[in-house]
């Protein structure tokens, strides 16, 4: 559907349509906003946690590996996990 377009030169009417116009705009910003500030946050969470996880014992990144991948990379956690 998107956003209604915003006309420079419906500014200086000042209507009350513009208005609703830009209100509109500003909450799907401030929506915009949240959502980066969340995914910049979940993104430093996941950095911290692969720090984590690197500098674990390599039991704990097996473990990890059976949680995360239950069907996926079975070739690489078999490899991980046959040296521990």
């Amino acid at each position: 559907m998107g956003l209604p377009a915003l006309e420079f030169s419906d500014c200086y009417l000042d209507s009350p349509q513009f208005r609703e116009r830009l209100k509109s705009h500003e909450m799907e910003l401030e929506k915009t906003n949240k959502f980066i500030k969340e995914l910049i946050k979940d993104g430093k969470a996941l950095i911290q946690a692969l720090k984590r996880l690197i500098t674990s014992e390599p039991v704990e990144l097996c473990e990890w590996l059976l949680y995360v991948t239950p069907s996926v990379g079975l070739d690489l956690r078999a490899q991980i996990c046959s040296t521990v």
